[in-house]
């Protein structure tokens, strides 16, 4: 990334710990604006295409049909009442 940007973002101390430089504090800010608009756009677009319909066709052998598929069915379609399980 610093490469990219053309800039040092860290400093080695001679702990070995990393220490922001002022680019580095820069780019920090930025990325956390950037982080706050993503966790906007996720919240406002949240649920909008829940809605699942049409024929769903499942194929599996008959001990997961019977203890996994078939039990879990009507919760699945109590959820989602637009789909038809064929």
């Amino acid at each position: 990334m610093q490469k990219a940007l053309g800039a040092g973002l860290f400093l080695r101390r001679a702990d070995g710990t990393l220490q922001l430089t002022s680019a580095g504090e820069r780019a920090a800010l930025q990325a956390e604006r950037i982080e706050r608009e993503i966790c906007g756009l996720a919240s406002a677009v949240s649920g909008v295409d829940d809605t699942a319909a049409g024929t769903v066709r499942l194929t599996a052998v008959p001990i997961i049909v019977n203890h996994i598929l078939l039990p879990a069915a009507p919760a699945l379609l109590k959820r989602y009442p637009a789909l038809n399980l064929g």
